[in-house]
């Protein structure tokens, strides 16, 4: 019999999910029709052992064993040589090799789409590449027999469209996705904007929408102008006007240029969780609320929103509003440019977690070639806050469950006050970060005062800490690591907070803006508290 079978190497997983799972370490497999009589042994932790005397077999194992273990290989150098190893474990495999498949944009056709035996097993279906143009007809699928060959993947949930190179999705294949009535999940980092000769986007799609739950479009931030199309637009437009979608979508992240505000103002968003936008923001608008005052069940809430010179500050609620907060159940929430006599701070409700009061782009790009050519070419500006600004509206924050924070602010008489101000409004806060910025002319950093100010935070752990430092070399200096040793000088009037374990400090180099990690030490003595680099950190900690 030995002859006729053929042993499999050893397939040891000592953890699932931080649990020691029981593991298949020898197993002979029926080799050319050999009648199954596989042989094997079981044992924790993956302690290889003899199967001389096994008498179990290996299909007695239950076949969601094997999926949870096939769920840990890779695929390549893992689980797909394993499934070459016989008919029987190839067939066990396929429902994990198979689940997430990709094809070819540019070749669809029955010969390098997916086999219709395989086709059960997809769940996840990336597109990649280009998809041409319907002027020019190629050997492909017609929209209709991509949306039948879709039809055939029950299991089918997620689509995700990438690498076309800018050049966009022609409509009737965009349409034939968004109309599949098991899509539940939607992204691309790319334009979906198809420059198709003599076509144009419709207003509707040609059956219902599918009633998504997630829409993701993250595009690059930088990107030149046009900035605004119609085929990243109507796409959005098409499905937040459909009553299923309004009930059933819980993400949307997408641009800035491509939210279709008006249909915002009168649909209900009873379980969306997460909104994102991200983008520029070219005149003024009306108060925010106007458009997501609808959305009861928000848990997060992400404005990076660039501002031309003509735009304004951000602005949620008129003059006058008195509440109650529009989103009870908030944890994450992000507002670029706030403006600081926006009433809605005075209501921030006690489930806010995380909060960043921030620039975006950060600051700091306004200053320096190459970063700042990019913002002028796009005609953005920073109209960041005063210190005295940055303290009204915190003055108006109570949050005692805040646990993260974020401000960033040009300094001026009030910056001392400002940082007395954070523990009165958000008193149990474990990470801090703050970018502050020197007015011109303005050399003298009242180190002492910020360390004095921070130690009233009496859980704080963490401080990310930007300062702007005058002696802080130009981002493609050669040798940039001076500004280290000022860090270094500064550690001693930081480290106050008996709870604070580490204080990052911002430094940028060549096209990187990373966190140095300073650990704090205590000895317990009487010796003085100290720090050094422990740069392992970067891994560990998880940044802002």
């Amino acid at each position: 019999m030995g002859a006729n079978l053929i042993s499999t190497s050893r397939l040891a997983l000592d953890r699932y999910d931080g649990q020691p799972v029981i593991a298949i370490v020898h197993a002979t497999i029926p080799y050319r029709g050999e009648p199954r009589n596989n042989h094997y042994k079981m044992c924790e932790s993956g302690q290889r052992t003899s199967t001389q005397h096994s008498n179990v077999r290996l299909d007695y194992l239950n076949e969601d064993v094997f999926l949870r273990i096939y769920a840990f290989l890779p695929v390549k150098g893992g689980l797909k040589p394993l499934s070459l190893s016989c008919k029987s474990i190839r067939e066990s495999c396929k429902p994990v090799l198979f689940s997430h498949s990709r094809v070819k944009s540019e070749k669809l056709t029955s010969e390098h789409f997916i086999r219709p035996s395989l086709r059960p097993f997809v769940q996840i279906l990336t597109f990649e590449g280009e998809w041409g143009d319907l002027a020019y007809p190629l050997p492909r699928f017609t929209p209709a027999q991509l949306a039948q060959a879709m039809l055939e993947m029950p299991m089918l949930t997620r689509v995700i469209i990438k690498g076309n190179h800018g050049n966009g999705v022609p409509w009737p294949y965009l349409d034939a996705i968004l109309t599949l009535p098991h899509l539940r999940a939607f992204e691309t980092p790319t334009t979906l904007h198809h420059y198709e000769k003599g076509g144009a986007t419709p207003d509707t799609l040609s059956s219902p929408a599918a009633p998504l739950t997630s829409y993701q479009q993250v595009l690059y931030d930088y990107r030149q102008a046009p900035r605004h199309h119609i085929g990243d637009l109507e796409p959005v437009s098409c499905l937040v006007r459909q009553a299923q979608v309004q009930q059933s979508l819980k993400r949307l992240v997408i641009p800035m240029e491509s939210t279709p505000f008006a249909d915002f103002v009168t649909s209900e968003w009873p379980r969306l969780l997460v909104l994102s936008l991200r983008g520029e923001k070219t005149q003024v608008m009306p108060p925010y609320l106007r458009y997501f005052g609808r959305m009861p069940a928000l848990r997060e809430l992400t404005l990076y929103v660039a501002h031309s010179h003509l735009a304004g500050r951000g602005v949620f609620c008129p003059a006058g509003w008195t509440g109650p907060f529009p989103w009870p159940e908030l944890r994450t929430w992000t507002v670029s440019f706030p403006d600081p006599d926006d009433p809605i701070y005075s209501y921030i409700p006690s489930s806010l977690r995380s909060f960043a009061l921030r620039c975006w782009p950060r600051h700091y790009v306004q200053f320096e070639w190459p970063d700042r050519s990019y913002i002028g070419a796009l005609g953005w500006h920073s109209p960041i806050l005063t210190a005295s600004e940055m303290l009204r509206l915190v003055a108006r924050c109570r949050s005692p469950h805040l646990r993260e924070l974020d401000i960033e602010y040009v300094e001026d008489s009030s910056e001392v006050d400002l940082l007395h101000q954070i523990p009165l409004a958000f008193p149990n806060l474990d990470r801090l970060m703050i970018h502050r910025y020197r007015r011109r002319g303005a050399d003298y950093i009242p180190i002492r005062e910020i360390g004095e100010a921070l130690a009233l935070l009496s859980r704080l752990e963490v401080l990310y800490l930007h300062l702007d430092l005058k002696i802080a070399p130009h981002p493609l200096a050669l040798y940039n690591d001076h500004g280290d040793e000022e860090f270094l000088r500064f550690e001693a009037s930081l480290v106050a907070s008996p709870t604070l374990k580490v204080i990052c400090f911002l430094k940028r180099y060549m096209f990187l803006n990373e966190w140095l990690p300073l650990r704090i030490l205590r000895t317990g003595s009487d010796e003085a508290p100290h720090g050094y680099w422990d740069l392992a950190l970067r891994d560990e900690l998880d940044l802002m």
